[in-house]
């Protein structure tokens, strides 16, 4: 009888096991800290650093392990007390002593310091022999998906930090004033879910700031800080519960400063506007920009920064962001309508490059007595625009050139761009009849254009009719496109020939450049060689046969001989057409 019961229960167990194994909602064992679980307040009052942590514990390897671990343990055990799944930690090795002020110090450093840490919610710990030797964790995110997040996140941080990180040629300010400047651009509040009251967990996250570009104040803190830390920059988290808010503490040759890049966003956002009235303010700097409670100085957050250097700096004159291009550095002051060269930040020594002398009209005779023109930067040009156009302009040859002009006529009268920028290789313009934007003007007045800045003249001999997609040269008798045109490094091109005899193929006009990135094709433009109607790449005596019957109406030319006839977009061959080509035939 014994027998049989054991093995019945034996049965049980087994049973009970597999059901364990099949389902993780089931614990493995009840797990029960020493200590109570803490959860995070976004914007707690005290600035943390976990400074005092650096005595016992090297932070940075901490956190790197933390990172690791994040990828494979899983939240599916039961703490004693609580409905949630956790996950455990052993961080035994490191030997933290504790004390109500360590813990709280270590969970400053997990929450508030470390932004690659996003996967973490409430914590609670374990110790042995007065030692933390465990961290159980509640998560935001599965282990499947912080591991694929993670990677976006760091991916699109490292745009950012594109011809800043590791630039020898750029000091500290510089630098932090470059990655305030993109990470404002990159990103917009989350106005929308915050007046809504739904803001999502995202947006109080580095990763919903570098890969949705959507985030609050928390979120704009932590992305700000890792790209400083990037670039061995301290900076600590600061809040304030009196103001529902949070920003960083950065230090510049260990002088600390307040930098608030989210109140340098400002919604509703327009795309290209970066302020700097709260870039590297002293405490009552800071406060001057509206950092306190309404009607009081008095104030909840850390007091530190008290050097007033920055305080009336001149890049408060600017509200576009600072550009780098070849190791230099470029802004639009808006007050004097000039791109400056800035030479040095702490000397603030500036050398004029460009007026842009333009004018926004909101009546017939009412202008705006400021300029809305934006300045942008793609790693290779300076792009700007005027109130109806879109301009490129090379800093080294000092040279314009008109790379979009939307039809505003669309809109209504007085309608114009207030808003540039450039992601994903394509151009942004907001427009609308005034510079002051809600949600609804940006949904309903954003045009998005390709930029194919992927082709390039090869000489002085060739241009480029980007609305017309032709590629027009003197340059005949060419053996190679290459001759022509060129491309930049990531793209590849196909050569469909004008005309063919035996072997050899003819680069004349009506060959066609197929470009391709990423074996996706984005463009495609037609050659055209000045004269040559037949397209065999030269101006001969047959190109004057086949225009003469053209312009006395025996043959009728295709678009494309019209072109090469013309020497620009006119749709007939005339006597002034057949004139030139009879004198290119001469040379």
């Amino acid at each position: 009888m014994k027998k049989a019961v054991k093995s019945s229960l034996t049965l049980i167990v087994a049973f009970i096991m597999s059901l364990v194994s099949a389902n993780t909602s089931f614990a493995a064992f009840i797990f029960q800290p020493d200590y109570h679980l803490a959860e995070p307040t976004n914007y707690n009052v005290a600035s943390v650093s976990g400074t005092s942590l650096e005595d016992v514990l090297d932070t940075e390897a901490f956190v790197d392990y933390l990172i690791e671990q994040l990828k494979v343990v899983d939240c599916t055990h039961i703490i004693q007390g609580s409905s949630k799944l956790f996950g455990y930690i052993d961080i035994s090795q490191f030997e933290i002593p504790y004390s109500d002020e360590m813990w709280s110090n270590l969970r400053s450093l997990i929450w508030y310091n470390s932004p690659e840490l996003f996967r973490i919610y409430s914590m609670g710990c374990s110790t042995s022999s007065g030692k933390i030797s465990l961290i159980a964790f509640a998560e935001y995110y599965t282990k499947e998906d912080y591991a694929v997040m993670l990677e976006e996140m760091y991916s699109s941080a490292d745009k950012l930090l594109n011809g800043i990180k590791g630039n020898e040629n750029l000091d500290d300010v510089e630098k932090a004033l470059l990655l305030h400047d993109r990470l404002a651009l990159l990103c917009e509040y989350d106005y929308d879910s915050y007046l809504a009251g739904n803001v999502p967990e995202s947006s109080y996250n580095a990763y919903g700031v570098f890969v949705l570009n959507d985030a609050v104040c928390k979120g704009y803190a932590l992305a700000y800080d890792y790209l400083l830390e990037q670039v061995d920059i301290k900076s600590d988290y600061c809040a304030s519960d009196d103001l529902n808010h949070a920003w960083n503490i950065v230090y510049i040759n260990d002088i600390p400063y307040h930098v608030d890049v989210t109140w340098d966003d400002p919604v509703w956002d327009v795309s290209g506007r970066v302020t700097h009235e709260n870039f590297l303010r002293s405490t009552n700097g800071i406060i001057e920009t509206g950092h306190k409670k309404s009607g009081e100085t008095t104030i909840d957050y850390t007091s530190t920064p008290t050097d007033t250097t920055y305080d009336e700096y001149f890049w408060q004159n600017s509200e576009t962001a600072f550009q780098l291009l070849n190791d230099k550095i470029y802004y639009f002051n808006r007050s004097d309508k000039n791109i400056y060269l800035l030479k040095s930040v702490n000397e603030s020594e500036i050398e004029v490059v460009k007026n842009l002398p333009y004018k926004w009209s909101t009546g017939e005779y009412a202008v705006f007595l400021a300029s809305f023109s934006k300045l942008i930067c793609d790693g290779e040009y300076l792009y700007y625009n005027t109130p109806d156009t879109v301009m490129r302009y090379d800093p080294e040859t000092q040279t314009d050139e008109v790379i979009f002009k939307p039809d505003l006529t669309v809109y209504g009268n007085y309608f114009w761009i207030y808003g540039l920028n450039i992601k994903n290789d394509k151009i942004i313009c907001e427009i609308y009849s005034s510079p002051n934007f809600n949600s609804s003007v940006k949904a309903n007045y954003t045009l998005t254009s390709e930029l194919y800045k992927e082709i390039y003249v090869a000489d002085e001999k060739s241009v480029i009719d980007k609305e017309n997609n032709i590629i027009f040269s003197e340059n005949d008798a060419c053996q190679s496109v290459e001759e022509i045109c060129k491309t930049a490094e990531d793209i590849t091109y196909n050569v469909e020939p004008s005309s063919s005899f035996g072997e050899y193929s003819y680069l004349g006009t009506g060959t066609v450049v197929t470009l391709y990135k990423n074996e996706e094709k984005i463009a495609e433009y037609t050659i055209v060689i000045d004269g040559d109607l037949d397209g065999d790449s030269v101006c001969d005596a047959l190109d004057i046969s086949l225009a003469e019957l053209s312009m006395n109406k025996n043959r009728t030319p295709s678009e494309i001989e019209c072109y090469a006839a013309n020497g620009m977009a006119i749709a007939e061959i005339n006597i002034d057409s057949f004139q030139y080509v009879v004198n290119t035939a001469l040379g």
